[in-house]
């Protein structure tokens, strides 16, 4: 069994193009592969056998547990966040170039850029340069519990990266109740659905219109907030197991199934407790 956790497809390494080229020869039978992220179609146009896992961070009982984010108030500062590495793909330059615009209409907005990278000190430069130095917090890696803090404390989600996997730190912001201005790449667009506004091409222009679109319309704002909230409640951990052990099962057999299903969980539980 495989679980192939990076973006699937992606070739950014020898080491990665490799992997690619090998499961998709000895992906069925018995040998059961995964890979994180999801779509309509298969994730491979090669071997059909290979299906996709979802990802998550989160049990029932944390899910139930989390802060949840209160509608933003006319007259109230709005608060954006963005979470995970600050990486190029990630194009946080596109939202800082975005923010002008917004604050000509919304004036009083506050920035949370939750995360470390290599593209981290051309931001903060960045931001000077845009006399956006008062308005962004670049908070760096932090633990997960102040993370959900944060996103209990804003009013929409900022995702405008050139590719994703499967991003745990949307799901999470959908599951704190947040709406989310993201990406139409990867598994977004399945997991957003009503819950937020999708970006064809995540230009300054078009994640500047909506943000101001979604701020224009409170209704809208706090529908796609519940939208987020009952969405995200079908990717626990709990319902990670069961997606994996019913593969498993329908391959090997219940028993042995189960058992590797237990020890991919315990590993999924470690990877929790060290989420960003």
């Amino acid at each position: 069994f495989v679980r192939y956790c990076t973006v699937w497809g992606r070739k950014y390494s020898l080491t990665a193009r490799f992997l690619l080229w090998l499961l998709e020869r000895v992906a069925g039978g018995r040998n059961v592969v995964m890979a994180t992220g999801g779509a309509a179609s298969p994730p491979s146009a090669r071997n059909p056998n290979i299906t996709w896992i979802f990802s998550t961070s989160l049990t029932a009982a944390a899910w139930q547990a989390l802060p949840q984010a209160v509608p933003w108030q006319r007259g109230s500062t709005v608060r954006l966040i963005s979470v995970g590495r600050v990486e190029p793909v990630k194009n946080l330059a596109a939202l800082l170039q975005a923010l002008p615009a917004v604050r000509q209409v919304y004036p009083h907005l506050h920035l949370d850029v939750v995360g470390e990278g290599t593209a981290l000190p051309g931001l903060r430069q960045q931001a000077a340069a845009l006399g956006l130095d008062e308005v962004i917090t670049f908070h760096g890696n932090l633990g997960h519990q102040a993370v959900l803090g944060l996103l209990g404390t804003a009013h929409i989600y900022l995702m405008p990266s050139l590719v994703e996997g499967f991003p745990k730190a949307l799901l999470e912001a959908m599951a704190c109740g947040l709406p989310a201005v993201a990406t139409a790449v990867s598994v977004i667009p399945r997991l957003v659905g009503t819950s937020g506004v999708l970006l064809p091409e995540p230009t300054p222009a078009a994640i500047a219109a909506a943000v101001t679109s979604l701020l224009a319309d409170d209704a809208r704002l706090a529908a796609m907030g519940r939208a987020g909230r009952a969405a995200s409640q079908q990717y626990t951990l709990e319902g990670w197991q069961q997606v994996i052990g019913e593969r498993l099962a329908e391959v090997w057999g219940e028993e042995m199934g189960r058992g590797l299903v237990n020890n991919q969980q315990s590993t999924a539980n470690n990877q929790r407790r060290n989420t960003l």
